[in-house]
């Protein structure tokens, strides 16, 4: 009886070694969360908050997050950077982003920069929406409703901003993609090693992380779901 019960326990426990790869690749990139913060009491705007797609040609998974944001219904929509790997799925990434139904601002992140990325058509997209696109590497302020909420591609950058803002967002560590239980993200980009997911006070305002939605290098994520951010600010 005795070795039975410690074959099944082996059975269990080899068993779920093998699966543990295939909820990595297969069901947590997809596995998309919405978290809500409230960072007022009497909050007069609420964002979505959104970062490195790397879209690759899922039309379905694009549109789906697209949706998902018109459903929330927010006063604004924010992106912090990372849209494609490649500038041949650039078109179809825009096409979809078209379809946010908010004003959509954004600003760009290393990926853009790396593939040459024509910044304008980028633009036309956003302004049609009612934002704005700020193409610049270091980010950039937008003023909604008295506020000042600054946008930027890395992380680390919000220690040297040197004015104060309401709200500062960013993207490019994707939160690690993979997550260790109390011990963290494995590995974090360059400018991402500080503040790698979530809220952090920083000296010139409240920091939010977001985790992204696509994957970089590994198609996979552990312990760090693809997150739409709505913050109420």
């Amino acid at each position: 009886m005795k070795n039975k019960r410690k074959n099944y326990i082996r059975i269990a426990f080899y068993s779920s070694l093998l699966l543990l790869p295939l909820y990595a690749f297969l069901i947590e990139p997809k596995w998309v969360i919405v978290k809500h913060i409230r960072l007022s009491d009497n909050p007069t705007l609420k964002i979505v908050h959104f970062s490195d797609l790397h879209y690759k040609g899922d039309k379905e998974f694009l549109d789906k997050i697209v949706r998902k944001i018109n459903y929330i219904n927010p006063d604004i929509v924010c992106y912090t950077g990372d849209f494609v790997e490649d500038n041949a799925f650039l078109a179809g990434a825009l096409e979809s982003l078209s379809k946010i139904k908010k004003p959509l601002y954004g600003v760009p992140g290393n990926h853009e920069y790396w593939h040459n990325v024509d910044f304008k058509k980028i633009e036309e997209v956003f302004i049609k929406t009612g934002g704005h696109f700020i193409s610049s590497e270091n980010g950039g302020t937008i003023s909604i409703k008295n506020m000042n909420i600054y946008l930027v591609h890395y992380p680390d950058f919000a220690d040297d901003l040197n004015a104060k803002y309401n709200l500062i967002l960013a993207g490019h560590s994707h939160g690690g993609q993979i997550r260790i239980p109390f011990f963290g993200a494995l590995i974090l980009p360059y400018k991402a090693k500080k503040y790698d997911k979530g809220l952090f006070e920083t000296k010139d305002g409240t920091l939010s992380v977001n985790p992204g939605i696509g994957t970089f290098f590994i198609p996979a994520r552990f312990f760090c779901r693809p997150e739409l951010t709505v913050i109420e600010l």
